[in-house]
């Protein structure tokens, strides 16, 4: 089987013979092409220096010449690409021919099926006995039942300037009066101090 080509070597598979005689022949096509583009812009030039023709024909080999060169280089890029391409290949095709062929056969187990009991949804009550559980009574705590405070409401009389501070210094001196010891306490503490401080001094003498 023989497969068109657009006229480079990349896109011609077939036996190593024919693929050197299209190279020759492409080789051959871009030596006659390059050789055409340099006479005629030779041959313009000469004619534009002697008046023959207009100096703007040059531009006719410099348009074709770089043509020329992008189809050049199109058909060596298809042809790096083709390259790589056959290598992979052939790269593959190696590793598959020399990789052994095996094949995995799947082991089937065959499991006993296991009844599961089916469960009751039948609630049994059970009735508490001696050793059984039971809540401690917990008690409540003062605060739940102690009376609710009750707010005193002071009442006082801005008519009458310095009559709460007054009363106020007189309530509290009489609160004090209350908590303080007596002179007789005081006495039996002063003296009781400083015997024990007597009874260590000795001590430490001694």
């Amino acid at each position: 089987m023989r497969v068109v080509s657009r006229g480079t070597e990349a896109e011609i598979a077939v036996t190593v013979h024919e693929r050197v005689e299209a190279r020759r022949a492409m080789l051959r096509r871009r030596q006659q092409a390059f050789v055409g583009i340099i006479g005629m812009f030779l041959l313009t030039v000469g004619s534009s220096m002697f008046g023959l023709v207009s100096p703007w024909l040059i531009l006719l080999p410099v348009v074709g010449g770089a043509l020329y060169l992008v189809s050049v280089r199109r058909a060596k890029v298809a042809e790096q690409l083709f390259a790589r391409r056959q290598a992979t290949r052939a790269t593959h095709n190696r590793d598959v021919a020399l990789r052994p062929s095996t094949l995995s056969f799947a082991k089937t187990v065959l499991e006993p099926i296991v009844e599961t009991p089916q469960l009751s949804s039948t609630v049994h009550v059970v009735e508490r006995g001696a050793s059984s559980w039971q809540p401690a009574q917990i008690p409540v705590p003062t605060y739940m039942t102690a009376p609710k405070a009750v707010r005193a409401h002071r009442v006082i009389d801005l008519t009458k300037p310095g009559a709460w501070t007054t009363e106020q210094q007189t309530a509290e001196a009489a609160r004090l009066a209350a908590i303080a010891p007596s002179r007789d306490e005081v006495f039996d503490q002063v003296t009781a101090d400083a015997a024990a401080n007597e009874i260590s001094a000795r001590a430490a003498n001694q």
